[in-house]
This record gives C-alpha cells, sequence and structure tokens, in this order.
C-alpha cells in the first residue's frame, strides 16, 4: 500500500463508501483515497484478522501517512506507516491507471505491541522515471527487488526478488493488478475502484483461493 501507494492541495472528506454505493470519481488531477478503512481477512480457519486504518496526507511535508491497528488470535500490534513523495503529482499520478507501488522515494513503518519492528523501503527510478528497484530494510535484514520489465506506461512488470521470479499484470478496464509468484506458484489479485482505491483481493496458491473486501468508511481528495 501497501507496496503500494502527493496528494493535497485541498482536502475534502468524502461520504462513506459501502458496498452498495458507487464512489464518485476524482475531478481531473486529483486523487481520492481512503481516509478511514477496515480490513477483515480469513486466510484459513480460526486465523482470522481485523486491520482498522486511517490515512492522511501533509502537504508541507509531502507526506502520506496511513496509522492502523491490526488484531487477530497470534498478534496485537499498532503501526504506522509513512511514504514521502518528491512532490504533490507524484502522490496523484494517474488515477485512471492500476498501480500497485506507486511513486514515493521511500516508506518507513514502525510496529508497536505485539510485534516491534521498524522496516525502511527505498524506491530507486531510472532516467524515465520507471521504478527499477526497491529496497527494504527490517531490522538489519535487507533485501531488494529489481525490476527488469515495464509496460508502455512505465508500471513493472516483471522482477526477482532474491530467488523469487515475479510477474505483474494490470487490467484498467476491469480495475484490477495481479501479482504472480512463479516461483512458489502464488497469485494476488488487487481490485480497485473507480478511483484507484483499493477494496479487496484475492490470494491464489497451492493451498486453494481465499478472497478479502474491504470496507471504506470515508474518503480524502487532493489535487495538484
Amino acid at each position: 500500500m501497501i507496496r503500494v501507494i502527493g496528494w493535497i492541495a485541498a482536502l475534502a472528506v468524502g461520504p462513506a463508501v459501502g458496498a452498495q454505493s458507487t464512489p464518485q470519481k476524482a475531478p481531473p488531477g486529483c486523487r481520492t483515497f481512503s481516509a478511514h478503512e477496515t480490513r477483515a481477512t480469513m486466510p484459513s480457519p480460526g486465523a482470522a484478522s481485523t486491520i482498522v486504518q486511517k490515512c492522511e496526507y501533509d502537504k508541507a511535508a509531502n507526506t502520506f501517512t496511513c496509522r492502523g491497528d491490526h488484531r487477530s488470535a497470534v498478534a496485537k500490534y499498532s503501526y504506522e506507516m509513512t511514504f514521502t513523495f518528491a512532490k504533490v503529482e507524484d502522490f496523484v499520478g494517474d488515477p485512471d491507471r492500476i498501480v500497485l507501488f506507486g511513486h514515493p522515494q521511500r516508506m518507513t513503518m514502525r510496529h508497536t505491541g505485539d510485534v516491534n519492528a521498524v522496516s525502511r523501503a527505498t524506491y530507486t527510478y531510472d532516467s524515465s522515471g520507471w521504478l527499477s528497484r526497491l529496497s527494504i530494510d527490517t531490522a538489519g535484514h535487507k533485501s531488494d527487488e529489481i525490476f527488469t520489465a515495464w509496460d508502455s506506461f512505465g508500471r513493472p512488470t516483471a522482477a526477482t526478488a532474491g530467488r523469487d521470479v515475479m510477474a505483474y499484470s494490470y487490467d484498467d478496464t476491469k480495475r484490477t493488478g495481479t501479482m504472480t509468484n512463479k516461483t512458489v506458484g502464488s497469485e494476488t489479485v488487487k481490485l480497485f475502484d473507480i478511483n484507484g482505491i483499493e477494496v479487496g483481493q484475492e490470494i491464489s496458491g497451492p493451498a486453494g483461493k481465499v478472497a478479502h473486501s474491504w470496507t471504506i468508511h470515508s474518503t480524502a481528495t487532493t489535487c495538484k
């Protein structure tokens, strides 16, 4: 949010987006994002978890910050995740295009509670502004994902992450983005609404298939 994930000239809180409601498309040059959401997952029987998350954009600092609480039978913890952008245009991007990584410079994520850790990610771009490397450092454990192919819009379509061979695809009409780990045989299809807000995902692998959906309680909009 997330690998994915600027975005504010003006901030306006929108109405709740429920399963039966139709979100309003953001005006040209603007991006609407989830300001408050609940993610309930059941990856396996007895392994239900709930995440309640709130996000905001700070125009002065060009940062997008999400704070959340995770609750499950296994662990309870809180987190704060901050993406830093070079300019508001990088956050807004093109809402008509599905993105899985966004265009930040770096990300910091801090966990407190049953999980205590700090993760930092650095995004490296080539001369065309296309993502070429994602470097992650979690408590001294470092990893790199090297991107090797892109589509005509500059979105990554292939990468290597250690021993894993990754593939990425996008369907702007169906509003989906797919991440495939060819090495282990797993696939995650992320579902997005008309504004590019992630509203759910479907995970498939050797153990079967699981679907999750998010409840968006409120949104906010920022413009270039």
